[in-house]
């Protein structure tokens, strides 16, 4: 059965931020081409959750790398049928403050 996709406020403000840079930056075409990545991989971890690896700080949360820049992660709850966006989080910034930054939902 497909899990339903919910976005933590933090993780959409994340999205619309690389959404503008992206267009500022290098325009609409790479800004689509982004878009896409995300929607394959949300469609891939609806239907396998789990086909992506455990974060190296937290066991229930797991991360995508999206492109090289920035990864995407996120908690699986099996007894809601959801998987829930906690971050699009730049693989530029000290991994150590991520932790501190995501958190698994209660």
């Amino acid at each position: 059965m497909n899990h339903f996709i919910l976005w933590t406020s933090l993780a959409r403000e994340d999205y619309y931020e690389i959404l503008i840079f992206l267009k500022e930056s290098y325009g609409e075409k790479t800004v689509v081409k982004f878009y896409n990545k995300i929607e394959k991989e949300l469609s891939l971890i609806k239907i396998f959750p789990k086909i992506y690896p455990k974060s190296n700080f937290n066991e229930n949360i797991r991360r995508i790398v999206i492109v090289k820049q920035v990864s995407l992660y996120y908690y699986i709850d099996d007894l809601k049928n959801e998987i829930i966006i906690l971050r699009l989080y730049s693989n530029k910034r000290n991994p150590r403050n991520l932790n501190d930054e995501i958190n698994e939902p209660r």
